[in-house]
């Protein structure tokens, strides 16, 4: 699967291979490659925490969650790739 990050400046990309890549949306230059899944994943969607922007509608702080044939989520800071610990 593939989705728009809130802001439409990123694009998550979900794979069979384990991983997911975040991509930037105007150079398609690839970001980050997300792992942490020991199986396919089914699916990728952007969340937001905090309050939106009265302007842009976007969340102060955009996560990612991966979901995998392994039976786990992970969820992801959508700036720094970085797994986070919940």
């Amino acid at each position: 699967s593939v989705v728009w990050s809130p802001d439409g400046t990123k694009l998550a990309s979900a794979s069979d291979d384990t991983t997911a890549i975040v991509w930037d949306s105007i150079s398609g230059e690839q970001m980050a490659t997300l792992q942490g899944h020991t199986d396919g994943l089914m699916g990728v969607a952007w969340m937001q925490k905090g309050e939106s922007d009265p302007e842009t509608g976007v969340g102060s702080n955009n996560m990612l969650v991966t979901a995998s044939n392994d039976k786990t989520l992970i969820v992801w800071d959508g700036a720094t790739g970085q797994q986070l610990k919940l």
